[in-house]
């Protein structure tokens, strides 16, 4: 079985090495966040959930999604499920219903009769170009090497690396879940809140992450740098650790500046207006409602748990 995987003896001792390079690479790099994956991987299923509470008004959820999921959530965490039981709104970050077509449009932050080319300046549009064409083949290395835990030396000896088999729309399964029990269907972000924060990007901005996401993939170490973090924020979702995760992300993107202004303004800058609908459309409503957002809107000083503190609700985490 060996050889067949690998070829020669020589590929085998190689391959060996990686793997156990990646092991090494990834304590030294997760020593300070707490993010180990043999550790996580031992964890149950939670989730990053949370109920909002208030004097006056029903008790509300708020759920941080990766909008995908491994497969080690084919089974949704069943407090979110008894979450979705005791609501009566369902509610999904991103536009949904009339606003569907226009939000698929939006996704390119776009202005009518706007294309990149217009947009972007030259150097930064072939900057564009070239990150288009190696999207294919990271794609294909994801495929590859997702899910990898470096631990299990056995396992992926055998052919049999643990959670191949892709990803699947987390998303889409909980929204499936809460039509199957008649909710009412709606969206925190409308179409403009939802650009607003890539809109704001400069060409110099652009330029900075392309260029930061080219010189990646030139960088066998940051490749396998990107593929743990993604790994590893994956698991810190599935087990429920938000302010792990906001810590994560903090180190990760402390090296990369340009991805961090792009996160600071698509991300963080979108948390207020996340947290004031949340807070209008409890109000309004008068009903209980399960609210999903990025993950990535949870945790931190500015995120939108610690906003809707600061509007005077009790949010608190929920566990199994």
């Amino acid at each position: 079985m060996i050889f067949h995987l690998f070829g020669s003896t020589r590929k085998l001792l190689a391959n060996t090495l990686l793997l156990g390079s990646l092991l090494l690479t990834f304590n030294a790099w997760s020593l300070d966040v707490d993010c180990k994956l043999e550790v996580l991987y031992s964890q149950k299923t939670t989730g990053v959930l949370y109920q909002i509470k208030s004097e006056a008004l029903p008790t509300s959820f708020l759920f941080g999604t990766m909008h995908i999921g491994t497969p080690r959530f084919s089974d949704l965490p069943i407090a979110v499920k008894n979450a979705i039981n005791q609501s009566q709104v369902y509610l999904t970050e991103s536009p949904i219903g009339n606003e569907a077509r226009e939000n698929i449009r939006l996704m390119t932050f776009l202005e009518k009769g706007q294309t990149l080319r217009a947009m972007l300046r030259p150097d930064v549009y072939e900057k564009y170009q070239a990150w288009l064409k190696l999207l294919e083949m990271r794609t294909e290395t994801q495929l590859q090497m997702e899910g990898w835990h470096p631990t299990l030396l056995v396992g992926f000896l055998s052919g049999r690396p643990p959670e191949t088999d892709g990803l699947e729309r987390l998303d889409e399964k909980m929204l499936k879940f809460a039509v199957s029990q008649s909710l009412e269907i709606m969206s925190v972000e409308n179409s403009i809140e939802w650009k607003s924060g890539r809109k704001s990007m400069t060409n110099e901005d652009w330029s900075n992450v392309l260029n930061e996401s080219l010189d990646e993939y030139k960088c066998s170490s940051c490749k396998k740098e990107r593929l743990l973090y993604t790994r590893c924020t994956l698991e810190l979702v599935r087990t429920g650790n938000a302010e792990g995760l906001f810590s994560l992300e903090k180190n990760f993107l402390s090296s990369r500046p340009g991805e961090n202004i792009e996160n600071e303004k698509n991300v963080v800058g979108r948390n207020q207006h996340q947290a004031v609908n949340i807070d209008k459309l409890i109000k309004q409503q008068a009903k209980p409602m399960f609210f999903t957002v990025g993950a990535g809107h949870i945790g931190g000083p500015l995120g939108v748990v610690q906003r809707l503190r600061d509007k005077g609700y009790i949010v608190e985490k929920i566990k199994e």
